[in-house]
């Protein structure tokens, strides 16, 4: 056989291996991670703790560490490290409000935690608080809580995790709603029966195929997300809701509504971005620079 008829090459440079082993090369990976069951557990793990009248320093930085594994689900992310420095605050204010000697003092941890959602350490703290502020001065009068804050004092501690996972908005909606009917007779007990019907009002949506019904229902709910659907969305998110996986309560819901606003977000963003591309190809001669405007891309005319 002649093997000078076949195809071959020629070797006209030496080739260098890339060396296995350096200093200045590594190799790193990121394991595949379930977000949002790895946010349930944080969640759970961080309502123990807001529930807690004890500090525990360490299991709030094991949280903090954790959720930096979230990655994808931005909002998931930023809801926990929101209440992760509430928590942290509130060990702030319960280390300061030992070494209380002047108003001054006072005034600082009282703004330290003004912004943090009441709980149970909150509360206690303010009632250290009021008792430092007084030994300070005689003529002291501490402030009065309204019916709604007493109310949302109790339940917090009292309601249980349903009326916690409601969310900061669901929570002062039932808040307000029974205290609108009871007045002075409000009770944590008419707090846990409107939240029970809230979330079980929340979970019957799932079997509702009509978008005029949905629409409806969802306007007359407490959903931050929804409120600030733009007008032109709101009927595209009406179908991927009745499309979508079944929810599990208020705070689940408002979650897949902001989820899917942020995905239509994203696909007018790639569409624009594309419509621009062709255009600097010369592959079309319009684009609609309105998006584009609103996008922050730059638009040239050819």
């Amino acid at each position: 056989m002649d093997f000078s008829t076949l195809p071959s090459s020629v070797a006209t440079k030496e080739i260098t291996e890339f060396p296995t082993e350096d200093d200045k090369y590594y190799v790193t990976y990121t394991a595949k991670i379930d977000e949002q069951k790895l946010y349930n557990e944080l969640s759970n793990r961080l309502g123990t703790l807001e529930l807690s009248l004890n500090i525990n320093i360490k299991e709030l930085n094991d949280i903090e560490i954790l959720v930096n594994d979230i990655h994808i689900s931005i909002d998931l992310k930023d809801e926990l490290l929101f209440r992760i420095n509430w928590v942290n605050k509130l060990y702030l204010a319960k280390e300061k409000i030992a070494f209380i000697d002047s108003m001054d003092k006072a005034k600082e941890v009282n703004r330290l935690i003004t912004p943090v959602q009441i709980c149970p350490l909150k509360t206690s703290i303010m009632k250290e608080l009021d008792t430092f502020v007084k030994s300070l001065s005689d003529e002291y009068t501490a402030p009065e809580m309204s019916p709604e804050q007493n109310l949302m004092a109790k339940s917090i501690e009292e309601a249980g995790n349903e009326f916690i996972n409601l969310g900061k908005t669901g929570r002062e909606y039932v808040v307000a709603e029974v205290i609108d009917k009871y007045h002075n007779g409000a009770t944590v007990e008419a707090v846990k029966e409107k939240t029970t019907a809230l979330e079980d009002s929340i979970k019957e949506l799932t079997d509702r195929k009509d978008k005029k019904v949905l629409l409806e229902t969802l306007k007359k709910i407490p959903l931050v997300n929804f409120a600030t659907i733009p007008t032109e969305r709101i009927d595209i998110i009406l179908d991927q809701l009745i499309q979508s996986e079944p929810w599990n309560g208020l705070a689940s819901l408002d979650r897949l509504i902001k989820q899917l606003d942020r995905n239509i977000t994203h696909q007018e963003r790639v569409k624009a971005e594309q419509k621009i591309k062709s255009l600097r190809d010369g592959k079309m001669d319009t684009i609609d620079y309105e998006l584009a405007r609103n996008l922050s891309v730059e638009c040239k005319t050819l």
